[in-house]
């Protein structure tokens, strides 16, 4: 969960983001949309926390952390618009990248691929079709999230990395 109220960033003079508020419940795949200038990629640097708001809170997960808790950064899962790797590289040893950022064993990619299906698309190169890649990776994020949430009604805790 996101709940994100009153946020305002400036940059000298110019605002950036003026006094905005939502919620992202668990499990919303939730995007920003707007012309260049708007505000999008601010408010997703202060949602990451990679900046700090001037005014307004934001937190994350079931504790309410702020962003840039190394805790609340396992609760987010950030997709761009954009996706580039270097050629040749197969949707498998992509997948590996983002379980290595993330601290994951090295089973945890194969498990990953046989949880949610993707077997279709382990061996494929990423960059034949970055839409595909896209939506491997946002279905993978939404089964980790949920694999956490049921964790945590579990009453497992709530650090534990989930592959």
């Amino acid at each position: 969960m996101i709940h994100a109220e009153g946020l305002v960033k400036r940059y000298g003079p110019v605002v950036a983001v003026d006094h905005l508020s939502f919620e992202v419940k668990p499990g919303e795949t939730f995007a920003f949309v707007g012309p260049n200038g708007a505000g999008k990629t601010t408010t997703l640097r202060l949602l990451l926390g990679l900046a700090r708001p001037d005014q307004g809170t934001i937190t994350v997960g079931a504790k309410r952390l702020p962003p840039h808790d190394p805790e609340a950064r396992a609760d987010l899962g950030y997709v761009p618009q954009k996706v580039e790797f270097p050629r040749g590289r197969t949707v498998a040893e992509v997948l590996r990248f983002f379980a290595d950022l993330r601290g994951l064993d090295s089973g945890a990619v194969g498990r990953a691929i046989e949880r949610v299906g993707l077997h279709e698309f382990a061996t494929r190169r990423a960059s034949d079709g970055r839409p595909m890649l896209r939506r491997v990776l946002q279905r993978w994020k939404r089964t980790e999230q949920q694999a956490r949430a049921e964790r945590d009604r579990d009453g497992k805790r709530h650090h534990e990395r989930v592959e």
